[in-house]
């Protein structure tokens, strides 16, 4: 889990005061530490982006397009809990350039600057309150996980330097839970880490997807932008063997762990895909064995070791049914059962996702 969270930078989207000055000059008692207490737990619990702030570098920040800019973190929202004393001179003007320039003030409990939802009384906001307040901070390039019961959620989520958007969270309930990710306009390859075994899984996805996490259990994402030169065909694979009728496939699991008897001869990969205008290539990363494409029943392309390339050009624009026959190693028939099979496993068929790759200008 140290790893996955060492990878990427924490979004930072509400910059949260700390009221120092108050609760020193006011004392313990008064209100600005259960209003500190119930913004913090509630932006932690429903997955919004934040940091604890000092009132002296809020004074000093500078504000522009939409963004304060605090210490080396720029926020959308500044959130002011009870503030109502300030050793910091300058922070009503900082915050008031701040609202000028489009970053949202929000406030609760006795303040000494006016703010988006201001509250004179002293009660605590409940949590519902502080959501509707910041229901729309969330900028549209990040990554957001939520659990479909609206059940509460710790989640933390970030960017590293390539702009992999990464999301931590964990269900800290005594049932499973299912999370939707969502994820900005666009293809995705995402990647879900187990933090128990180090090992990974990765698969590309659209804008939403859902993933099963049990009671008591992290989940940890990782999402990296798929080139809009790059169309991966992850979904909709029916798997056509000699004699039966024609079943749904997966394309990211070995043949051998979907069919309830071992393989004996050729099979086809079977789905309808519309190819974009321009030059495209299907290119086929998981495969071990001899293959042969076709489109609309005409021939492609074959090959028995890679590169596996098979040049789309002349459909191009067309919605076609693409036909991917793999032919297992003869091995698989005549040592099967035998010391000259060898111990490693066989992996027949396809086990990473087909692409559509636009071809080089020259290529």
């Amino acid at each position: 889990m140290s790893q996955f969270l060492d990878e990427f930078d924490p979004d930072t989207d509400v910059a949260l005061v700390y009221p120092l000055s108050t609760i020193a000059g006011h004392g313990p008692a008064h209100p600005a530490g259960a209003h500190f207490a119930v913004w913090a737990e509630t932006m932690a619990r429903h997955g919004v982006p934040y940091r604890i702030v000092d009132e002296r570098a809020v004074a000093g920040s500078r504000s522009d397009s939409g963004r304060i800019r605090i210490g080396d973190a720029d926020y959308r929202c500044v959130v002011l809990p009870g503030v109502q004393l300030t050793l910091a001179e300058g922070l009503g003007e900082a915050l008031a350039g701040a609202r000028a320039a489009g970053v949202r003030v929000v406030t609760s409990g006795p303040t000494l600057v006016a703010g988006d939802g201001a509250r004179a009384s002293d009660p605590s906001p409940a949590p519902e309150d502080v959501l509707e307040l910041l229901h729309d901070v969330r900028g549209g390039d990040a990554i957001a996980i939520t659990p479909v019961d609206r059940r509460t959620l710790w989640t933390r989520t970030g960017r590293d330097r390539d702009a992999t958007l990464y999301a931590a969270a964990f269900n800290d309930a005594d049932t499973p839970a299912h999370l939707v990710v969502e994820l900005p306009e666009g293809r995705w390859r995402v990647s879900r880490w187990t933090p128990s075994t180090g090992q990974v899984e990765t698969r590309d996805a659209d804008r939403s997807s859902v993933l099963r996490v049990d009671a008591q259990e992290i989940v940890c994402v990782s999402a990296v932008r798929v080139p809009e030169d790059e169309i991966p065909l992850t979904d909709g694979w029916t798997l056509a063997l000699a004699g039966r009728e024609g079943v749904p496939v997966s394309v990211e699991t070995p043949l051998e762990e979907q069919l309830p008897e071992p393989l004996d001869g050729a099979v086809t990969y079977v789905r309808q895909v519309r190819l974009p205008p321009g030059e495209w290539e299907l290119v086929l990363d998981g495969v071990q064995d001899a293959v042969e494409v076709f489109a609309d029943s005409e021939p492609v392309g074959r090959a028995a070791w890679p590169p596996y390339r098979f040049a789309l050009g002349r459909f191009a624009g067309r919605e076609v049914w693409l036909e991917i026959a793999v032919a297992p190693s003869a091995a698989d028939r005549y040592y099967r059962g035998s010391p000259l099979r060898g111990r490693s496993s066989s992996r027949s068929g396809i086990t990473r996702p087909p692409r559509l790759v636009r071809a080089p200008i020259g290529g």
